[in-house]
């Protein structure tokens, strides 16, 4: 991944995305056109809303539940006393490792990216919630496609 994006260079042989290779593309747009969610999820001690928005500050209100539904997570932050609005701590210390990982997902999701990569970061739902994230997944992907 780190060569992919780009982090990581003077590598010996070539790298390809999209038909080109990948240091025929300026840095930022290559990684704006990929979604990468790790296994080490990343939160910063900011509001959910926040962390899901990180990649786009400005991005609509609606944009962002839309991207909590799609990796749902939705409905736990609805539950929380301040929703959106809950500071999650160092590193998301106030949610469960699932959560962190949803919300990891709904923040790649934001982006909108050509190429999204999930690196094991379903690992800490149960198999319900990842069946219906991937669904999820997979009707936005393939609607995407056929536009």
């Amino acid at each position: 991944m780190k060569l992919l994006l780009r982090e990581f260079e003077g590598y010996k042989g070539s790298i390809v995305y999209g038909g080109n290779p990948i240091n025929k593309y300026k840095q930022q747009r290559l990684r704006e056109s990929i979604g990468y969610v790790p296994q080490d999820h990343f939160l910063f001690s900011t509001t959910i809303a926040e962390n899901i928005a990180f990649t786009n500050p400005k991005i609509d209100r609606e944009k962002i539940y839309e991207a909590a539904s799609l990796a749902q997570i939705h409905e736990d932050i609805k539950g929380f006393a301040e929703g959106y609005e809950t500071v999650v701590g160092e590193r998301g210390v106030s949610l469960s490792g699932g959560q962190k990982q949803r919300i990891s997902i709904a923040r790649a999701l934001i982006m909108e990216p050509e190429l999204l990569i999930l690196d094991d970061s379903l690992s800490a739902v149960d198999a319900k919630t990842e069946e219906a994230i991937l669904e999820s997944l997979k009707q936005m992907r393939t609607g995407r496609r056929q536009s």
